[in-house]
């Protein structure tokens, strides 16, 4: 009976999902920051051809940290508001720091602002190698030398040259290569403009049934505690407990897909994303889904 009411279940979440459509959104996406000799910094990205709006200008923006919320982008000035066909720009910080960079497009209504991880934000920082001073001396004859000494006047010493050293990179925000992989292949993809609200959970069969020991039968025990109860918040916590730990590789895959619905149930669809993208190499298909409706809904909170 169980195995009959999930399949029953299983069908009626596929057949609830979004389909693909034909117009692209106006989202970078392969965002770069490199380094050049030249105490220079190199972004780079790219949009679709055609996209849905369409972009009128595109704004970059600079910040020493992962620009990855709407909130911290709302409090920052674009370095550049550039034309729509710009996919390149060289920046010139003064400072030599670890700087991260957002673009986003603008189009005739608003600025498209959803943020996505290694798409339209850099993850990792570009930094400026400090420049090297030299300190420059005339040469002191020693007659004057003495003299100057004499006097107890401060004698010129040849000093050594300098080299700033950075100081150490701060931890940012980390997302694992899986992550960034995915992210990355379904840039190509992110496309769609109508919103579909996901309604049911999803549970996998080997999850519904208890196991003997080790992680399963945790995330078993998790699952029917928490999820199951629609507790969601008690699911966000003691999922990422339990993957704090190395667990087996299928369960952490499970295990990512539930804290993602956890998430895309209490409304925080950012992070509902980055835990469907941990489990979409595992699931593609499935995960494919709830992906398209996490960014759909992002859309309509930014």
């Amino acid at each position: 009976m169980k195995k009959k009411t999930l399949l029953s279940y299983f069908f009626l979440v596929f057949s609830s999902l979004t389909s693909v459509h034909s117009q692209s959104r106006p989202v970078a996406t392969r965002i770069k920051a490199l380094t050049s000799d030249n105490q220079k910094i190199i972004i780079q990205w790219a949009f679709p051809h055609h996209t849905e709006p369409k972009i009128t200008s595109v704004n970059l923006y600079r910040d020493t940290k992962p620009i990855s919320s709407w909130k911290q982008l709302s409090e920052l000035k674009p370095i550049a508001t550039l034309a729509p066909e710009t996919t390149v720009f060289t920046d010139t910080p003064e400072t030599a720091k670890e700087y991260y960079y957002a673009v986003t497009g603008m189009t005739e209504s608003e600025e498209y602002s959803i943020l996505i991880p290694a798409l339209n934000y850099t993850i990792d920082g570009a930094q400026l190698r400090p420049t090297e001073i030299t300190v420059k001396l005339k040469k002191v004859e020693p007659e004057q030398s003495k003299r100057m000494h004499a006097k107890d006047e401060i004698r010129e010493i040849p000093l050594p040259n300098l080299d700033f050293l950075s100081s150490e990179k701060e931890n940012p925000l980390k997302f694992s290569d899986k992550a960034i992989k995915t992210a990355e292949e379904i840039s190509r993809k992110y496309i769609g403009n109508d919103v579909k609200q996901i309604r049911e959970l999803y549970f996998f069969e080997e999850d519904m049934i208890s196991q003997p020991s080790g992680d399963e039968y945790t995330l078993f025990t998790t699952l029917r505690a928490t999820l199951v109860q629609r507790k969601y918040q008690a699911a966000i916590n003691e999922l990422n407990g339990f993957l704090s730990i190395r667990r087996d590789e299928n369960v952490t895959y499970r295990a990512n897909f539930y804290l993602g619905e956890a998430y895309y149930a209490m409304q925080d669809y950012q992070n509902a994303l980055y835990c469907f993208l941990e489990a979409q190499e595992k699931y593609p298909e499935l995960s494919k889904k709830w992906i398209e409706s996490s960014l759909d809904l992002m859309e309509l909170d930014s």
